[in-house]
């Protein structure tokens, strides 16, 4: 597998096993289908909210999830002892340094062209 596929197999996994799953339970969570005590308790709290106190709660969430993954990306950029590897088994193991693959992890998620944009089902909340 070449390169840009690597790691744009790691984009697509960290934005829908990751990004998109945080999401959807905040989602869920506004529309009282979770049933975690901290959910039920969220959602009284904020079901009778007006719309525009809601949208402005969601730019919240998503940038705050945003801002997570973007300094988890920088983190493993930046420690010489933290890196993360892909392998294809083919009868023996290929290791690659994720860090080499990219020449700014935390840069993959934005832009037109960026792992939010490709890969995750909930686009950015403010453009």
């Amino acid at each position: 597998m070449e390169t840009k596929k690597r790691l744009d197999w790691f984009g697509c996994l960290s934005m829908q096993d990751c990004r998109d799953v945080v999401l959807k339970n905040f989602h869920k969570t506004l529309a009282g289908k979770m049933k975690s005590p901290d959910s039920v308790t969220l959602y009284e709290k904020t079901k009778d909210l007006p719309e525009d106190i809601l949208q402005l709660l969601q730019a919240f969430v998503y940038d705050s999830v945003d801002s997570i993954m973007h300094h988890f990306l920088w983190m493993i950029e930046e420690q010489e002892s933290l890196d993360l590897i892909t392998y294809e088994d083919d009868d023996k193991k290929h290791f690659l340094s994720l860090k080499d693959l990219s020449d700014g992890l935390c840069g993959e998620l934005y832009t037109d062209e960026g792992w939010i944009a490709k890969y995750s089902a909930y686009p950015p909340s403010i453009k």
